[in-house]
């Protein structure tokens, strides 16, 4: 059983597992009712269930049910960033139930406890710190007025910028990029608006802000050991994704997971200093990362999921594979910079692969583009929400009070 089907990373497990033998069970929720991952000759039966952060017990008595019905045997959850650890609780309560009634049922989450600490920027950062793996300074903020008092005292540090991030997932704040020290009218003026809250229940974070290059990685993991790990340069929004091998980042993450034992799917974020060549942490997602879908034309994936214990080296992606983009992404960078685009444009597309168009499977692409997206857009206009882009990867609209 696969969670996540509006996502391009689901389908790609999708086809993994299905090329390898196995039934395919795909799960997204009711609003995603219409995704294209849905048709894919990959996925034998497709699912809706409650929205986990509204529905928390339902959605598991959901998954509960669909796998009992279906025989599931292994639990993959593809979590979007609200979603993760609920689907570390689900993961932990398909387990009990297998066992309850005499079979197995793997789960590649990791357990729910620490999901909730990695996925917390602030405790994740101080437990790598604890660790001895290097990540940036921070400070978490729980209060405007903690924040203010901050940025006019000198413990930020004499130099040092720190850029303010929520904890909690936010796909429409991200990006805003705010550093600080700032003049206190500037940071009065963000605290002002209607739609930044921080708040004990809703803390943000000061991490320090590094100038370099951006990296993100995949790694599946098993009682300590690294299984599978793949890497990329990375963006605020990556569209294009191309293995990089880089052994600072696997040399980190599998310090990391030797250190905790760890056993399930995890994500890094990482900035390598442009300035003395450190590479640092910024975050941990306890999810599978679409970085995923450079293993699309390995296959050796499968046998990891199904048979961690029998992987006696890393799976890595192949070192010739082609980078993955998505088609109308760069067809709409084109568009808006035809003179300037072009050259990259033609070079994105003649040496890389669709994310999810394949010949033998074209209905995913299909209704993505002509069915999952519009209804997405439509429902927006319908209800009059304000939403920010289109993201073809993630399958969704980055929406104000989305997922």
């Amino acid at each position: 059983m696969v969670t996540g089907g509006k996502m391009t990373k689901a389908l790609h497990v999708c086809r993994h597992l299905a090329a390898a033998g196995w039934r395919v069970v795909l799960v997204e929720t009711h609003k995603y009712w219409h995704v294209g991952s849905r048709f894919s000759s990959s996925v034998a039966s497709f699912h809706t269930v409650p929205v986990p952060e509204d529905h928390p017990e339902a959605y598991v008595q959901a998954l509960l049910g669909i796998a009992a019905a279906e025989g599931v045997t292994m639990f993959i959850p593809v979590s979007s960033p609200i979603a993760s650890l609920y689907d570390a609780l689900a993961g932990e309560a398909l387990a009990a139930q297998a066992q309850a009634q005499g079979r197995q049922c793997r789960s590649w989450s990791l357990p729910a406890a620490t999901t909730a600490l990695l996925d917390h920027k602030g405790s994740f950062s101080a437990h790598a710190a604890a660790l001895e793996l290097l990540v940036p300074q921070h400070h978490v903020v729980t209060s405007p007025q903690q924040l203010q008092q901050l940025n006019s005292e000198k413990a930020l540090g004499a130099g040092r910028r720190f850029v303010l991030k929520s904890i909690a997932y936010d796909s429409v704040h991200r990006a805003d990029l705010m550093l600080l020290p700032c003049s206190a009218a500037k940071l009065a003026a963000y605290l002002a608006r209607p739609d930044i809250s921080i708040t004990q229940q809703c803390p943000w974070i000061l991490q320090e802000y590094i100038q370099g290059r951006e990296y993100s990685c995949y790694s599946l993991a098993h009682l300590g050991r690294l299984v599978a790990h793949a890497d990329t340069a990375a963006a605020l929004s990556n569209l294009n994704y191309k293995y990089e091998g880089h052994p600072a980042i696997h040399q980190w993450v599998e310090a990391f997971v030797q250190r905790t034992n760890a056993s399930g799917q995890l994500c890094f974020d990482f900035i390598e200093s442009a300035k003395d060549g450190r590479l640092y942490c910024i975050e941990c997602n306890p999810r599978t990362s679409s970085v995923i879908t450079e293993f699309h034309d390995s296959s050796q994936l499968a046998a990891a999921f199904a048979s961690p214990a029998d992987v006696h080296q890393t799976i890595n992606p192949l070192p010739h594979s082609c980078p993955i983009y998505w088609w109308w992404n760069e067809v709409a960078r084109l568009a808006a910079s035809p003179w300037w685009y072009a050259p990259t444009f033609l070079s994105v597309i003649g040496a890389g692969v669709d994310g999810v168009f394949t010949p033998a499977d074209p209905w995913p692409f299909i209704a993505l583009h002509y069915l999952q997206v519009p209804a997405l857009l439509v429902g927006n206009m319908l209800r009059g929400n304000p939403w920010k882009k289109v993201d073809l990867c993630i399958g969704k609209v980055a929406e104000l009070y989305g997922d």
